[in-house]
C-alpha cells in the first residue's frame, strides 16, 4: 500500500498556534499590576520574573522603555519597595531571640547589612550617611589676635620663599 504524497504548505496555508509555549511577551495590564504590587512589597524584579506566567527580566525592561505609564508605575513601586525593605530590617533584627544559632544571627546580620547598604545607595538622601561639613570656630580669638596670627604665618611664608624652601623644615625645592 502506497502512502499519499505529503502536501507542501505555503504561506497562507500555515496556521499560527493559538497557545504559544513559553513566557508571555505581550504587554498586559494585569501582569504589570502584579509586578508593581510585588515590587512595592519589597520583592526583587529578578525573583518576580523567575515565576511562571511572568515575562522575562528582559521583556519587563523592554516594557519600561516602551510604555511611559509602566515606567511611572514601576518607579513608584520601587520607591514603595524601598520603604518595605527598610521596615523588613526591624523584623529581621527582632527575629533573633535568645537561643538562636550563631549562624542564624550572622545570617540575619548579613541580611540587615545588605539591605542597609542597598538603601544607602538607592535612596542616599534618606538612608545614606550624612557628613557634617559645617565649619565652626571654637577659638574665641579677638580680631587683634587673628591679625597677629596671620602676620606670623605671612612672615613664615615670605621667609620660606626667600630661602627657596616650601616651609617644611630642611626641605628645599630641589629636595622634592
Amino acid at each position: 500500500m502506497k502512502k499519499p504524497p505529503k502536501k507542501v504548505l505555503k504561506g497562507k496555508d500555515i496556521k499560527k498556534k493559538s497557545n504559544p509555549v513559553g513566557r508571555p511577551t505581550d504587554y498586559c495590564e494585569e501582569t504589570v499590576t502584579e509586578i508593581c504590587v510585588r515590587l512595592s512589597c519589597g520583592e526583587s524584579l529578578r525573583s518576580i520574573c523567575n515565576d511562571s506566567g511572568i515575562p522575562t527580566f528582559k521583556t519587563v525592561f523592554t516594557w519600561i522603555h516602551k510604555y511611559p505609564e509602566f515606567l511611572q508605575q514601576y518607579t513608584r513601586a520601587k520607591e514603595m519597595g524601598c520603604e518595605a525593605m527598610a521596615e523588613d530590617i526591624f523584623d529581621i533584627a527582632d527575629g533573633n531571640e535568645d537561643g538562636k544559632e550563631d549562624e542564624d544571627i550572622a545570617r540575619s546580620r548579613l541580611r540587615v547589612d545588605t539591605r542597609k547598604w542597598y538603601l544607602s545607595k538607592i535612596k542616599a538622601k534618606k538612608y545614606g550617611e550624612r557628613l557634617d561639613l559645617a565649619v565652626t570656630n571654637n577659638d574665641d580669638m579677638t580680631e587683634e589676635e587673628i591679625d597677629a596670627r596671620l602676620k606670623v604665618l605671612e612672615d613664615i611664608i615670605n621667609k620660606a620663599r626667600a630661602d627657596g624652601t616650601d616651609g617644611e623644615e630642611g626641605e628645599t625645592g630641589s629636595d622634592k
